[in-house]
């Protein structure tokens, strides 16, 4: 077998014979050549001994404490990758994926109101986000512009997003919080675009609540794992797996890149807040939540009223 003893480099330095520590002894030929890079990589004297019981690594007394360090470092990133995948929890509230399903029956049939049945009235001039009025106290813009879909295809891409991203949020925070979480970090986001263009972009479309969606998601599993793994990994690949997100959907040709992002970044403003939260408490129970959701279907409306005023 050739093992790291047999070549004398920098990466893998001998230790003195005289003053050799037992940093682990193995049978199996693998397990030794791992445990043998791991030492390479932080730089650890060693040398590879065959004895009866198996393979041994060997360094020196000195460098005793930090291979014992390092090993437990790479043992405990070991048991975290074999680790199952562990899903979101669910709330004891019914109506977590039927919250996605009604977000996306409500903008279809309110894009259908405006372009077919109501279709006189100027909902595009009093509701869409212009970024000009909006900072000039138009505030109702930014939740207004959340019903309003350019066409059909357009809407109906948004109802399929509602019914996954704001459905999971639903399971995991229960259907009225999840509804008035993400209607506000869908809002901020209107408002967050807004103040970066400071002019007369318009922008509209339940994309940046959806995204607000993902966001949420994204920082409710970051601050989960943050509070329980030992290792702060796994944590930052929640992160890093909504951004994966907003990569594949949220930057195609002919949508509005910036909106999305601030969609995305409100909603993990908002999700590390319900985060923390949630560490503190359960979700709200059925009343509670029933009076969210009639909260944020008012405040819906509330903004429509000001708009069409």
């Amino acid at each position: 077998m050739e093992t790291p003893h047999d070549q004398d480099s920098p990466a893998t330095p001998r230790a003195d014979a005289t003053d050799d520590h037992v940093a682990a002894v193995s049978p199996n030929e693998r397990e030794v050549n791992e445990v043998a890079v791991v030492h390479a990589a932080a730089e650890i004297r060693y040398r590879i001994e065959e004895r009866p019981a198996g393979w041994a690594i060997l360094t020196s007394a000195a460098d005793a404490s930090t291979s014992a360090r390092e090993l437990r470092e790479y043992a405990h990133e070991n048991e975290e990758s074999r680790r199952p995948f562990e899903p979101l929890p669910v709330v004891g509230v019914r109506g977590g994926w039927l919250t996605g399903v009604v977000w996306a029956v409500a903008i279809v049939v309110f894009h259908l109101c405006v372009t077919t049945w109501f279709a006189a009235m100027p909902w595009y001039e009093r509701g869409a986000s212009n970024a000009a009025k909006v900072l000039h106290g138009e505030h109702w813009r930014v939740v207004t512009a959340l019903t309003l879909h350019a066409d059909f295809p357009h809407v109906l891409s948004n109802a399929v997003a509602c019914v996954l991203f704001v459905g999971v949020v639903a399971r995991w925070l229960g259907p009225g919080l999840a509804s008035l979480l993400v209607l506000l970090a869908g809002a901020g986001g209107n408002a967050f675009n807004a103040w970066l263009y400071a002019t007369r972009h318009i922008s509209l479309g339940a994309s940046t609540a959806t995204f607000a969606a993902v966001g949420l998601l994204g920082a409710l599993q970051f601050g989960r794992l943050w509070s329980r793994a030992p290792s702060r990994r796994p944590a930052w690949l929640a992160i890093a797996a909504s951004l994966g997100l907003f990569a594949m959907l949220g930057t195609s040709i002919k949508t509005d890149v910036m909106a999305h992002l601030a969609g995305l970044v409100a909603g993990f403003v908002v999700g590390i807040g319900a985060a923390a939260w949630m560490r503190a408490r359960k979700a709200p129970g059925e009343v509670a939540q029933a009076v969210l959701a009639g909260s944020s279907a008012a405040a819906v409306v509330v903004c429509w009223l000001a708009a069409l005023r």
